[in-house]
């Protein structure tokens, strides 16, 4: 057997970490044992516990790579069989004292789908019996969290298509205690890279009980049961460092884990915790609002539309505005923007956060659609006076025929710019190149089968 004690970070070795309720912190740069190939047969707690991770089966074993995130060391999971056990430890962490904790690890996911948990810690009880009382997992696309209840109550975060694999993140779980059976989404926050995560009921199974309640191991990387042995959920790829605490932290000592995990391992924090993005749509006005708990340098955002007509491929992402931060601040802040005039079709919102020294970060995306309100819609042709070119689009409510043509003022037809059939609710975008056209004044005329429109058009040299 080899023993590796490392001490790459010894400035951090002693960081100035809250320690009150510091159950648990595992760090894969001290304290780590492997056998000749490599493969880590014990993991040193380095809390005042002084718990030790073990895993005897070398099969079962995670590879400790020693430049792994940031070039820190790192234990590598393969997603197939390993994992490594820490006993019956949650009896004594949490025994008295009530049901809070605050959880922060950080990881590098590899890009595996699936609807296993990858269980960064994992609690089981009776493998095969559905008597899953306590994980904490993230997988490419998803955070989540089983709590001990009876039949198990789950809490998600999908992420839809933003994958996590291969971004080093930091993870942030915390539980306020609260008891009450069902729903209480709102005792639950999750954080990744400091940017808190919307929280969903996947499924519940009655009131919460205490994180000690039945007897069972407490894994890592994937779900333990009674006897040691992994019930499954094993994660897939890197964890670097786990703390746990058996209390709330508040904000002030939350961020100072986060702060301490980022500067080690090279990881960019949104500097403003954004705790709410809403978007509330009034006809074809959309109003935006987000709320801030603190920020910390925050120059302002950017507000970001991504337009997508009816049928048609989405835009790439456009700056609609800019709304001053407030600097830096520890007081809840709320913002509004409000954008008009919004085309039929999809329309996708974030905020770009920009930073003093010009980092920024981007907010979750909102997304709202807008309905055709009439049989048609015919945008006004611009630029109107016009010297080369006219531009104009056109969408019907239902597939039809259309035909456009342009009118002089004798009434005289001077160009057909478009005769046949029309796909429903799909934007058509026209060019009319008016530099061949005398100046003067001109009509066009659109006409569908239930629908006439004109629209007056000036031409000038």
């Amino acid at each position: 057997m080899c023993s590796i004690v490392c001490l790459l970070w010894p400035e951090l070795a002693t960081a100035q970490i809250p320690t009150g309720g510091l159950e648990l912190w595992l760090r894969a740069d001290a304290d780590v044992t492997t056998d000749e190939s490599g493969y880590v047969s014990q993991w040193v707690d380095q809390s005042s516990n002084g718990f030790l991770a073990t895993q005897s089966a070398a099969a079962n074993r995670p590879l400790l790579v020693m430049s792994g995130l940031n070039s820190l060391p790192v234990l590598r999971f393969d997603h197939t069989d390993d994992y490594m056990t820490l006993g019956d430890i949650l009896d004594p962490v949490f025994a008295g004292a009530g049901k809070q904790f605050s959880l922060f690890a950080v990881v590098l996911l590899a890009p595996v789908m699936s609807d296993a948990g990858y269980s960064i810690l994992g609690k089981y009880g009776a493998c095969g019996e559905n008597h899953r009382q306590f994980k904490m997992g993230m997988r490419d696309q998803v955070m989540n969290m089983t709590t001990v209840t009876p039949n198990g109550a789950s809490f998600y975060n999908v992420r839809g298509t933003t994958s996590l694999a291969h971004i080093p993140s930091m993870v942030t779980y915390q539980y306020d205690g609260t008891q009450s059976g069902g729903g209480g989404l709102d005792r639950f926050m999750f954080q990744i890279n400091g940017a808190p995560e919307t929280v969903t009921l996947f499924a519940t199974g009655g009131a919460l009980f205490n994180l000690q309640d039945v007897t069972a191991q407490l894994g890592i990387g994937g779900w333990v049961g009674t006897d040691g042995t992994s019930c499954g959920d094993r994660f897939s790829e890197d964890i670097a460092e786990i703390l746990l605490y058996n209390t709330l932290l508040d904000q002030n000592d939350r961020l100072q884990v986060e702060d301490y995990l980022a500067t080690k391992y090279g990881i960019t924090l949104l500097p403003v915790e954004l705790t709410a993005f809403n978007t509330v749509l009034d006809g074809r006005t959309a109003l935006l609002t987000w709320t801030t708990a603190s920020e910390t340098n925050n120059a302002g955002f950017v507000v970001m539309q991504q337009a997508e007509g009816r049928g048609q491929n989405p835009r790439s992402w456009q700056k609609v505005g800019w709304v001053d931060g407030h600097g830096t601040t520890e007081v809840e802040q709320t913002y509004h923007f409000q954008i008009d005039d919004l085309s039929p079709g999809s329309h996708r919102f974030r905020l770009k956060q920009i930073d003093y020294d010009g980092t920024f970060a981007y907010s979750p995306e909102m997304e709202v659609a807008i309905d055709l309100p009439a049989a048609f819609l015919l945008t006004a042709p611009y630029p109107n006076p016009s010297t080369d070119h006219l531009y104009f689009s056109l969408m019907v409510k239902r597939t039809q025929h259309v035909q456009v043509v342009l009118f002089n003022m004798l009434g005289r037809q001077v160009a057909t710019i478009y005769r046949g059939m029309l796909a429903a609710e799909t934007a058509r975008s026209f060019s009319v190149v008016s530099a061949s056209l005398p100046p003067g004044l001109y009509v066009l005329r659109v006409e569908g089968e239930h629908f006439i429109a004109t629209h007056p058009v000036t031409i000038v040299r």
